[in-house]
């Protein structure tokens, strides 16, 4: 029972620790967050590889930029 008692003295309360980053998380939240939105963030490019035979690509609304496999 004394080992125990021990183990719990010696870890730390991990209960109030997620409170308290909680609260710290909330407190940095209340200001607003300044986000650039002039110019969109460039697509990767699409490397299309060859496929056997039973394969083929689609594009989604028929963009090149959205490929998707499926069978023959």
């Amino acid at each position: 029972m004394i080992a125990a008692t021990h183990l719990e003295a010696s870890q730390p309360n991990l209960e109030e620790e997620a409170k308290n980053y909680i609260e710290e998380l909330e407190t940095e939240l209340d200001e607003p967050l300044e986000l650039d939105e002039s110019e969109p963030p460039p697509k990767p490019s699409i490397e299309l590889k060859p496929l056997p035979s039973r394969h083929k690509y689609v594009f989604l609304n028929g963009d090149r930029d959205s490929p998707v496999i499926i069978s023959n």
